[in-house]
């Protein structure tokens, strides 16, 4: 078993622990899927979705140098290719469309496929986040998907109900729970989720689509 489903396998196991209860230093690389067929030189690094989402005093000291409203966005990404699962329904994401603000919750709902009826299956998922997106989509020949934003972190939803990054028991839903804090203004959350689907095609892995959270200032600024 590779290291990705080990940790996942491992997240199963004790999400149901407080969260905090289950966590990997940064340093600590992971193998994704189709690491090699990327050409993906560095790997990506297994994060705390808690710690990692919380700005630095140095990033809230840059931030409040920002004099200027900022408006947010959300943005959904598709690559040039799809994936191309065995029943045909790739991994769906379902943001709520209001504007990110400093301060203001943000719900972003995955599905590790897109079609709700029949529920989606149970299947080990992560999710790769970046600060900034790839210059150019990525075809991925084996699996049919395209890698759409620098896989720089990884993160792995907990069942805990206080969960940062949660995953529904018995459910394939994966959903992000996040209030930006101050330090956050100006900058973007790049986000795309990997499905473990062996059986599905020949690479066995899925990919949503990308998504961009660009978090504008707070209310009343």
């Amino acid at each position: 078993m590779s290291r990705p489903l080990v940790w996942l396998t491992m997240s199963l196991l004790l999400g149901g622990c407080e969260e905090g209860a289950l966590e990997f230093p940064a340093s600590v690389p992971v193998d994704l899927p189709f690491a090699v067929e990327a050409g993906l030189t560095a790997k990506p690094r297994l994060v705390d979705a808690h710690q990692f989402l919380q700005s630095t005093p140095v990033e809230r000291a840059l931030a409040a140098l920002v004099t200027d409203p900022v408006r947010g966005n959300i943005r959904i990404v598709h690559g040039p290719t799809s994936c191309q699962p065995q029943h045909g329904v790739n991994p769906g994401i379902r943001p709520q469309w209001q504007e990110p603000r400093v301060g203001r919750e943000i719900r972003i709902v995955w599905t590790t496929r897109a079609c709700t009826m029949p529920p989606p299956p149970e299947d080990l998922a992560l999710l790769i986040v970046s600060l900034s997106a790839l210059p150019t989509a990525m075809p991925l020949a084996a699996s049919g998907c395209s890698l759409l934003i620098t896989p720089e972190y990884v993160m792995l939803p907990s069942f805990s109900p206080n969960a940062v990054l949660q995953r529904e028991p018995g459910r394939g839903i994966i959903s992000l729970n996040w209030t930006p804090d101050a330090g956050w203004v100006g900058r973007s959350l790049w986000s795309q989720l990997v499905v473990f689907a062996p059986g599905e095609n020949s690479a066995g892995y899925l990919m949503s689509p990308a998504l961009e959270l660009y978090i504008g200032s707070a209310l009343g600024t």
